[in-house]
């Protein structure tokens, strides 16, 4: 009995090694692993003859990472072989979440709406604040550069799952997720956002952010005060 279970502890290894490396693929993208991670090499083969860029000349890739609120813009070295592109890239060790863009002159491919975007793993988990990082290419930069539909939806529900999963990164967050719960809810939002402000002013060095994030929640309200 213990040689049999000696002998299923390396096979259970490989196994889960195996499923963490699984490729995902998304309309004419394939990515090299279903949970990408900083520091290791990522692979990608975006298909260009069943691509919305299909015909188009010169096709473009670029990798959109993001650390918390901010958004940093890498252009991809790509190869045309088969009709395909083919191009390698690693993620930074801050980046939280990454959107990739495949265009061609003014054409975008946004993949239906959805674009291409993933949040960072670590250990087979989205890194905290991954989700919530993923949740700002449905605004705002994803809208007008990435040919991403906006989705509010989406974007509370990343923001909620992330803060309930990782309690740490409410203070950097609940500003952005209180604005897009006015966006879902409108004005049935106004008493859970109203409740919440003075957790957001809260401490003895309130940044100048934090008081403008404030007022711009005032303001979707109708409510700016005197």
């Amino acid at each position: 009995m213990k040689k049999c279970l000696l002998w299923l502890i390396p096979v259970f290894i490989l196994a889960s090694c195996n499923q963490k490396r699984n490729p995902v693929t998304e309309g004419p993208l394939t990515l090299s692993f279903s949970k990408p991670q900083t520091g290791e090499l990522l692979t990608i083969q975006y298909k260009t003859d069943s691509a919305k860029l299909a015909g188009q000349a010169n096709p473009e890739g670029t990798l959109y990472y993001a650390v918390k609120k901010k958004v940093y813009a890498v252009s991809l070295q790509l190869t045309d072989s088969a009709k395909a592109l083919h191009g390698s890239f690693t993620l930074p060790d801050s980046a939280q979440a990454f959107a990739l863009k495949f265009s061609a002159g003014d054409a975008v491919d946004g993949n239906g709406g959805k674009g291409y975007v993933f949040p960072v793993y670590k250990s087979g988990n989205p890194v905290p604040g991954g989700l919530a990082a993923e949740s700002g290419f449905y605004s705002g930069l994803g809208s007008y550069v990435l040919g991403i539909k906006s989705n509010s939806d989406t974007a509370v529900s990343l923001l909620e799952k992330d803060i309930t999963a990782n309690p740490g990164i409410k203070g950097d967050w609940e500003a952005a997720y209180l604005s897009e719960l006015i966006t879902v809810k409108k004005d049935s939002a106004y008493p859970a956002v109203l409740s919440a402000i003075p957790s957001l002013l809260s401490g003895e060095k309130v940044p100048e952010s934090d008081y403008m994030a404030v007022r711009g929640l005032y303001s979707r309200m109708k409510m700016i005060p005197e």
